[in-house]
């Protein structure tokens, strides 16, 4: 009944979201990221990140080949954007803790819930996750995305088999393959 800390797990949960949004016609993989963080645009904000998308983000091909320091910022979103971009975005993976972060916070803009909720409000609840799940917050508000879903080890266990029968559950789908 313990809830542990899922740390970059989290990033699944995430991922899982970003598909139940766009399937609910909230966002397409294909649109450009930026387009939902217009307040986080600043002088280092190029055509890199302009033309990243929610794929590329994703799939960890973001403009970032190296992950900006947030440690100490008020908004950890603003974090991602005090650097400049340094790759082309969809062409080299690179792991990009801060760019799932940035997925949950698209998530949670255009649901306006935290993205667990929203997780929870659509099938975890209904599948058996627990009720006490929740994630940490960061600096500025946004859930923890990357790494901060706390849930027990029976919650991670039903999220893995739902992940794993391609989002069905005891025959019911949820989220499309």
């Amino acid at each position: 009944d313990y809830l542990h800390r899922q740390y970059s797990v989290s990033k699944s949960f995430v991922a899982v979201a970003i598909g139940l949004a766009a399937q609910e016609g909230l966002l397409s993989l294909d649109d450009k990221f930026m387009d939902y963080l217009p307040e986080y645009e600043n002088e280092n904000v190029d055509w890199k990140f302009k033309e990243a998308t929610i794929r590329d983000m994703l799939t960890m091909r973001s403009c970032m080949a190296k992950n900006a320091e947030w440690w100490g910022y008020d908004d950890r979103a603003a974090a991602y954007f005090s650097t400049d971009s340094n790759q082309v975005p969809g062409t080299n993976f690179c792991y990009d803790s801060p760019g799932s972060f940035l997925l949950g916070c698209i998530v949670e803009k255009v649901t306006g819930m935290l993205f667990l909720d929203y997780l929870k409000d659509r099938f975890l609840l209904e599948i058996g996750f627990s009720k006490e799940s929740y994630c940490l917050l960061a600096p500025g508000g946004h859930s923890h995305c990357d790494s901060g879903v706390m849930c027990t080890a029976r919650d991670l266990l039903i999220f893995a088999r739902f992940v794993m029968n391609g989002g069905v559950w005891n025959g019911k789908r949820y989220v499309n393959e």
